[in-house]
């Protein structure tokens, strides 16, 4: 399956994955909503999931990579695969 959820990387956040379970995932280019879009312009973050075994969760986080781990992360979002 797809999973897509909105992003900015020039505000140096981005989707990161925190915990899969049974799960193989992995990032697709980013995607912008169209070629003529400004500079800066937000678009979508995809991961390809191959889930091995039910349930599956899966966690990812919004966050700035140079930041602490303690820094809690903008937007968290589980999903769990049944």
């Amino acid at each position: 399956m797809r999973l897509t959820f909105d992003e900015n990387p020039t505000t140096g956040y981005r989707w990161v994955i925190i915990k899969t379970e049974d799960a193989k995932i992995e990032r697709l280019p980013f995607c912008c909503p169209d070629e003529s879009s400004a500079p800066g312009t937000g678009g979508t973050q995809s991961f390809e999931v191959e889930v091995k075994r039910h349930p599956c969760t899966l966690v990812f986080e919004m966050r700035r990579s140079w930041e602490s781990k303690e820094i809690k992360p903008v937007q968290k979002i589980t999903v769990i695969v049944e």
